[in-house]
């Protein structure tokens, strides 16, 4: 992350503009991120542990991604937070983001079926259907493809 990921420009500007970071040594912890470490768990490094409001944990994500994934990655985080604040258009906007055919990235069906969730509380079912419909068209095999099928529309 420190040689290709976080020096690129678009990572740093996005993670600027929407998050309070903290990086957290996990073999030498400061004193005070002890606390921090052993609530959060990380299995292995690196570790990303997304918390929106009151310390809820929105999404984790353990290992490496390059600087497109990473910002696909972050906005996924930021839909899952504006999903549990009811904030309905941006978080469909945010997994949006994350699901450009430029990013290439293996997020981009769980993105959809988010995207899914977040429309079906704007628009109803046809709303959820139009997003889910894509989502199978274009990720046919996918677990989220799967879990979308499951849901009846009619």
């Amino acid at each position: 992350m420190d040689a290709v990921t976080y020096p690129d420009a678009r990572v740093a500007s996005f993670l600027d503009d929407n998050f309070n970071s903290i990086r957290v040594n996990m073999k030498e912890p400061q004193e005070a991120m002890r606390d921090l470490l052993r609530a959060v768990k990380p299995p292995w490094g690196p570790t990303f542990v997304f918390l929106g409001a009151r310390r809820v944990e929105l999404r984790r994500y353990v290992g490496w991604l390059a600087p497109n994934e990473f910002i696909a990655e972050l906005n996924v985080a930021l839909g899952m937070n504006d999903l549990i604040r009811r904030r309905f258009e941006e978080a469909y906007a945010h997994f949006r983001a994350s699901c450009v055919d430029e990013l290439r990235n293996g997020i981009a069906p769980e993105a959809l079926f988010w995207a899914g969730a977040a429309k079906y509380k704007i628009g109803g079912k046809p709303a959820l259907r139009e997003v889910w419909d894509e989502l199978v068209a274009r990720f046919p095999d996918s677990t989220y493809a799967r879990r979308a099928d499951v849901w009846d529309m009619d």
